[in-house]
């Protein structure tokens, strides 16, 4: 498995009177980049606290996201999101210029105690 790069200089932090109300920690693959050939980078947990959210602080966090990859040399970002995710997350991300390039299932089961 590639390590991705450590580099804080990529992560956002919004800031509201005093508080952090949202963050957003970016990363680099560069070994991943240089195997594919590609320059990408990876807009990852974004999070609002929910007396902030839908006032434009994740789309805050998502075009300063992209600022940061591009002036980091990147040529497209990527992020994930729950389909079914109950914040709105994949409609902002639509909005945004974001568009689906993969989408997975994933199963799972409870499990009764012994």
């Amino acid at each position: 498995m590639q390590m991705e790069t450590f580099d804080i200089s990529l992560w956002l932090v919004a800031v509201a009177a005093g508080k952090v109300v949202g963050t957003a920690r970016n990363v680099i693959k560069a070994g991943e980049n240089a195997a594919l050939g590609r320059k990408r980078g990876y807009i990852s947990n974004v999070c609002v606290s929910r007396p902030w959210r839908r006032k434009g602080v994740a789309a805050a966090l998502l075009s300063g996201s992209m600022a940061r990859l591009r002036a980091a040399g990147m040529e497209e970002a990527r992020l994930g999101a729950d389909s079914e995710s109950l914040t709105g997350a994949p409609g902002l991300y639509g909005k945004m210029g974001f568009a689906v390039s993969n989408s997975y299932v994933s199963y799972r089961k409870g499990m009764p105690p012994c």
